[in-house]
């Protein structure tokens, strides 16, 4: 069991409220088919509640073993919420989970009167006011500041550390991409739906390229309209043009290709996952900051958005990338680096949790001075004496005003103070320490503020490796670091007590394979 696999504490479902449809393509329900996997691998059941779906992933929930609910009325209407909230009561749901632009303030609201937990899964601030439990924006450009009319209880996870994956990714890990010198495979795939058939504009694009040995396969979403017109220019191609429709394989597409043009939707977090370059094109205004961001990283390259595309302008990018190789393993890197493909995990762990976080304030300095004069802690510390008040409270004082130290308090479902977690941060390293109540020691809960203070450090500091110290003789915690992910780097002397040196990184690059011959 690692960092990211906490025990659940009882089998519970998870009420799923996500829609489909030509016009909202298939980008919600596909990231929520993660959340969902995730809930189910750890022992969880799923409802998913739908006011408008495709036929194809209606079956899909039925091959998930998940059961699904139609209900009437307009998506994100009175009407709607009521019914959600009935169908969430009656069948005691544990978490519901909203993931569309049509729900607000008041579908919020009404979620939590009737005293429902909930995830509200957002892109861009769109509803203004937030009362959920969490709020999930798993976008490169996610910031706390786009939810400061939030209620004191939301918690934020922000970031491409919480991207949800499917499960179908998971088994891939461990694969390694091999960077040719003369790329010649491209994968092309535009949105489940495609309405303004982007798809085939892109596709005539890559006739004009000058890379002659071209191989291309097509992803083509079940509700694209288009079919007709995308395989009768694949027909006519130069070029071997395999079109797909409706894959859910898109793990061994990812891995055949050399260069990918999508959009600058969720598929752009799956194909950082695989480390493969990518062209991107804004084809709808909330991508936009997607695929600037992804272009400013190296990501990938932000082409323009769907009105400006111009087929000139795709071939010529197509082929200067194809011939780069070096740019290619760049990008590739910097795709690794941001979605290591376990943010399901970390989403469904931090729901799972019966533990909150919140940052420290001056009322916590007693419980805290308390905590750190218990014999056992005094014992494990590398300085054994007694903390005496005056000395507490100007430590205290001073780390709450300095902005490179984090100390988080950890509280259980009623409110009790569990433990502490903080970090000294210098440049791109954070040092922690952590303390649990002397009540609430023996339970788990010292690795549970281990995963979530790291996890919300990660998302206020630009910090890469969190460094921990621990006693040779202090076994238990020796076995806490362990188990919570962080590597063994052997003993060193710290103030004259011999202590092992633990470190966790943020990103553990799944390095690529050499550059490879042409195939």
């Amino acid at each position: 069991m690692n960092a990211y696999e906490l025990p659940r504490l009882e089998s519970s479902l998870l009420l799923i409220r996500a829609d489909a449809n030509v016009k909202i393509g298939t980008g919600h329900v596909m990231r929520c088919m993660a959340l969902a996997q995730a809930w189910q691998d750890k022992g969880g059941r799923v409802l998913w509640v739908f006011a408008e779906m495709t036929a194809s992933f209606e079956e899909r929930l039925q091959r998930e073993n998940v059961k699904s609910v139609k209900i009437e009325g307009s998506p994100g209407s009175k009407e709607d919420s009521e019914q959600t909230v009935t169908l969430a009561s009656k069948s005691q749901a544990s978490w519901v989970v909203l993931d569309g632009y049509h729900f607000g303030v008041e579908f919020q609201t009404a979620i939590k009167n009737a005293h429902l937990k909930l995830l509200f899964v957002d892109d861009n601030g769109h509803a203004g006011e937030y009362s959920a439990d969490f709020v999930l924006n798993q976008n490169v450009y996610a910031r706390a500041s786009m939810y400061k009319n939030r209620e004191p209880h939301t918690q934020l996870l922000l970031g491409t550390r919480f991207a949800l994956l499917r499960r179908e990714f998971a088994g891939s890990r461990d694969w390694q991409r091999t960077i040719s010198r003369s790329g010649a495979r491209v994968l092309i795939s535009l949105g489940g739906s495609d309405p303004e058939n982007v798809t085939s504009k892109v596709l005539n694009a890559t006739l004009q390229a000058r890379q002659r040995s071209l191989q291309v396969r097509v992803i083509v979403g079940g509700i694209n309209p288009h079919h007709n017109e995308i395989r009768d220019v694949a027909s006519n191609a130069p070029f071997p043009i395999q079109v797909i429709s409706d894959t859910y394989d898109m793990p061994s597409c990812m891995m055949w290709a050399d260069v990918m043009i999508s959009s600058a939707g969720s598929i752009c977090w799956e194909s950082c996952f695989f480390g493969l370059p990518a062209i991107v094109i804004d084809i709808a205004k909330n991508q936009r900051s997607v695929a600037e961001r992804l272009h400013e990283l190296g990501v990938a390259i932000h082409l323009c958005s769907a009105a400006e595309l111009k087929r000139e302008k795709i071939a010529s990018t197509l082929d200067s990338l194809l011939n780069s190789p070096a740019t290619r393993v760049q990008m590739s890197e910097a795709g690794h680096k941001l979605v290591d493909g376990k943010g399901a995990a970390r989403v469904e762990s931090f729901m799972s949790s019966p533990l909150r976080l919140r940052r420290a304030r001056q009322s916590d300095a007693l419980l805290l001075w308390d905590w750190a004069n218990d014999p056992e802690v005094r014992a494990n510390s590398f300085s054994t004496e007694t903390i005496t008040w005056a000395v507490h409270e100007e430590w205290f004082r001073t780390k709450l005003e300095d902005n490179s130290s984090k100390l988080y308090i950890a509280t259980n479902p009623v409110g009790e103070p569990v433990g502490q977690a903080r970090f000294d941060i210098d440049q791109k390293r954070a040092k922690l320490s952590v303390a649990v109540g002397k009540q609430f020691r023996g339970q788990g809960n010292s690795r549970t503020i281990i995963f979530q203070a790291m996890e919300t450090l990660f998302q206020e500091a630009e910090v890469e490796f969190v460094d921990a110290y621990v006693k040779a003789k202090n076994r238990a915690s020796l076995r806490l670091f362990a188990a919570a992910g962080f590597t063994d780097l052997g003993c060193k002397q710290v103030h004259g007590n011999s202590a092992v040196h633990f470190v966790f990184e943020k990103c553990v690059s799944r390095s690529h394979r050499p550059i490879g011959a042409d195939t």
